[in-house]
């Protein structure tokens, strides 16, 4: 038997020592509180259900973005939003199966009560992740308000790629 290459240990080492996920749809309320009250930080993913062609699958965006922010929460153990799995696509003049999209104006305003409830709740700051470049997504995104926690947003289009 062959002991595993630098790689392969290196990456079995990090997994090994890395904590799981922290999904906010999988705790009671009490988990909940004794994590917010050590970090009070949140990860909202934001994906798309749209075509990317024939040969992908139409989650992509929110694929992306799961596996990052899984990334994220494990390794700094930051809670993790379920995933917003709709978000503003691109018009396009022929119709694909299965494509769904809302308004700007829709996810901006339903973001913001989310974010309102999570700040309520005692999240005092919220990072939003997207892989979806689409620029009505990005702004409806970017413009996003809360009462006194701190936002950052992180999407560069990497799933438009």
């Amino acid at each position: 038997m062959q002991p595993l290459g630098g790689a392969h240990r290196r990456r079995a080492a990090r997994e090994h020592y890395m904590s799981a996920p922290l999904h906010l749809k999988t705790l009671a309320p009490d988990e909940v509180r004794f994590i917010l009250e050590r970090d009070a930080r949140l990860l909202v993913p934001v994906g798309t259900c749209e075509q990317h062609g024939p040969h992908l699958p139409l989650g992509c965006d929110s694929i992306i973005v799961e596996r990052l922010a899984d990334d994220l929460s494990a390794e700094f153990e930051i809670l993790r939003a379920p995933t917003i799995e709709y978000g503003v696509n691109t018009v396009t003049t022929r119709p694909f199966p299965g494509n769904a999209s809302v308004r700007r104006k829709t996810l901006h305003r339903w973001m913001n009560d989310l974010l309102g409830s999570w700040e309520q709740a005692g999240v005092d700051s919220f990072i939003i992740l997207t892989a979806h470049g689409h620029d009505p997504h990005q702004e409806a995104l970017s413009t996003l308000r809360t009462g006194s926690a701190s936002r950052s947003q992180s999407g560069n289009g990497a799933g438009d790629a």
